[in-house]
């Protein structure tokens, strides 16, 4: 099986995913807001289908046949604890196996 490394950038509703092996990237603002002022990630769902959308744009059905591991960072969030956990939560209900957390 191959290994798909992945990088994610989050801050307020926008993700930034590059396809380390590729190099294929994809930046986008999410069509329904999943941040707060508290909170990274307060609406789940929402984060959830937009980063779930944003995966099968940038692999189509390829990616369910990889290992796909992911390296997170928050480039603007002042919770960095309690977001890495939802995030963390996020990323393995989108099937990610090792999710490191920058």
């Amino acid at each position: 099986m191959l290994v798909s490394r992945y990088t994610a950038a989050i801050s307020r509703d926008h993700v930034a995913l590059t396809n380390c092996r590729t190099g294929a990237s994809i930046a986008k603002s999410a069509p329904i807001p999943f941040s707060s002022d508290e909170q990274l990630i307060e609406n789940y769902d929402a984060a959830f289908n937009f980063l779930g959308e944003l995966i099968r744009t940038m692999e189509g059905r390829a990616r369910w046949f990889r290992i796909p591991t992911i390296v997170v960072t928050f480039p603007n969030s002042r919770n960095w604890n309690l977001d890495s956990q939802d995030v963390r939560r996020l990323f393995e209900e989108l099937g990610f196996v090792r999710i490191q957390i920058a």
